[in-house]
């Protein structure tokens, strides 16, 4: 029997529970998810599956419409909701109810034996953040569920992957059906518990249909909850890329490659140059002309940048290398998502409420996005990255820049989120006022 047990109305949301049962079979393995549709065999009597199912569940998932009150069904004893639930309450099963355009249930509208119900801390999932909240339902059964995170989606053995050397530049390597040849600049980062590690790397893929790739993979090193929570958020991203596959600017996802021990999104790649390579930031701060080609190119990018915040999505782990420039800074892109699709910490010019460890929802950091958007601009333009508890004002260090980019700079990099730009489109009209001021000659 399943593991999770999804409980829900085949006359309210049923789609949803269906997506929830595919989302979760996904992440956790088909057999691992009782999904009554999909478990019960045809022909065979339902009523001999469902309340065994909830007794062998580690945790039952309640999907909860609009209509899930109506006509009293649920103050019914026969009602099977009822009944499932009432069976998970009994044996101390953990409930987690998901609400779909549903107020949240109070004691009253309950009968006694699931009125405990009322009290289950729950999450909303939204048509317009859906990727965020199935990734938080996802990591939240992880941590809960230990013989999920001990069975980790169809690994059956070993507690530790085969051996996997750091990757190499010109060395080939093989994931799931694919070949490919590493390129230059690999990057790698392994988390703090050794648990696992990301990778990033520019390649070529050999077969089948060769094509200049981006790779980014995590890989698990010991499982852990860790992993498997860094595991589904690479999974949501894939999710969150095929959505946004026709907006103008963004990565483009040509497969998702997973196994117990890996999962890896291969992206097209493009033949363009990082901001850091054309841009800095270097130990000189740029000169007239190429300052103005700099917030240009900045400001094509907050075109791009505002198409995700306006999905209520934000990237929260941006850098002078994730900015992509084409035709010298004519077109602009975004190397990947960062932390668009979880809630997570990004590594490099972090905002102050991402270094003071507040934990934000992946759709309210558009002034995140701000923050270290405007960090990487001070850099370049003073050559010296920001400091979170106050720098001089740019036209200090380089007083070629206009007062705007001072004023500009001085909201985007306050400490209180409020008083900074509210989203990529504000900042780039700041940053057309610093343009035009220094096409019109320099300091004003």
């Amino acid at each position: 029997m399943g593991k999770i047990f999804i409980n829900y109305r085949t006359d309210d949301e049923h789609w949803a529970a269906a997506f929830i049962n595919d989302t979760l079979s996904d992440r956790f393995g088909t057999g691992n998810v009782f999904f009554a549709s999909k478990s019960i065999p045809l022909g065979d009597d339902f009523e001999k599956h469902l309340l065994p199912a909830v007794r062998a569940s580690a945790a039952l998932v309640a999907v909860i419409g609009r209509r899930w009150l109506e006509h009293g069904r649920i103050q019914k004893p026969d009602d099977w909701v009822r009944r499932e639930l009432a069976e998970a309450f009994r044996l101390k099963i953990p409930v987690i109810p998901v609400l779909l355009n549903a107020d949240r249930l109070t004691a009253g509208d309950l009968p006694p034996d699931i009125a405990p119900l009322a009290k289950c801390q729950y999450i909303r999932l939204d048509h317009r953040n859906h990727h965020n909240d199935l990734a938080r339902l996802t990591a939240e059964l992880f941590t809960r569920v230990q013989e999920l995170a001990a069975d980790d989606t169809g690994s059956t053995t070993a507690t530790a992957p085969p051996p996997d050397e750091p990757w190499q530049a010109g060395e080939e390597v093989q994931l799931g059906s694919a070949s490919f040849l590493l390129q230059q600049q690999t990057e790698e980062h392994v988390s703090d518990t050794h648990t696992w590690a990301w990778r990033y790397a520019p390649a070529e893929r050999l077969d089948p249909m060769p094509a200049p790739v981006f790779l980014r993979q995590v890989r698990r090193l010991r499982r852990s909850t860790e992993w498997q929570q860094q595991r589904a958020a690479l999974i949501a991203e894939a999710d969150l890329l095929k959505e946004l596959d026709t907006v103008p600017g963004m990565p483009r996802l040509l497969e998702a490659i997973r196994d117990a021990d890996h999962v890896t999104l291969v992206l097209r790649r493009t033949k363009a140059s990082t901001l850091r390579r054309v841009y800095g930031p270097t130990t000189w701060p740029l000169d007239h002309l190429r300052t103005v080609d700099f917030l240009l190119a900045v400001r094509r990018f907050c075109a791009v940048l505002h198409e995700l915040h306006k999905r209520g999505h934000s990237h929260r782990a941006l850098s002078p290398d994730v900015i992509v420039l084409a035709g010298n800074g004519a077109e602009v892109s975004i190397r990947d998502l960062g932390n668009a699709a979880v809630a997570a910490d990004p590594v490099t010019y972090q905002a102050p409420e991402q270094f003071l460890s507040l934990r934000q929802s992946a759709g309210d950091g558009a002034r995140t996005d701000v923050y270290q958007l405007a960090a990487i601009v001070y850099h370049v333009l003073t050559a010296h990255p920001p400091s979170p508890t106050g720098s001089p004002p740019p036209t200090a260090v380089n007083p070629r820049l206009p007062s705007s980019a001072d004023e500009l700079l001085a909201r985007a990099l306050d400490v209180v989120p409020d008083v900074r730009p509210a989203d990529a489109n504000a900042f780039s009209a700041g940053l057309s006022t610093v343009i035009d001021q220094l096409r019109r000659g320099g300091p004003a």
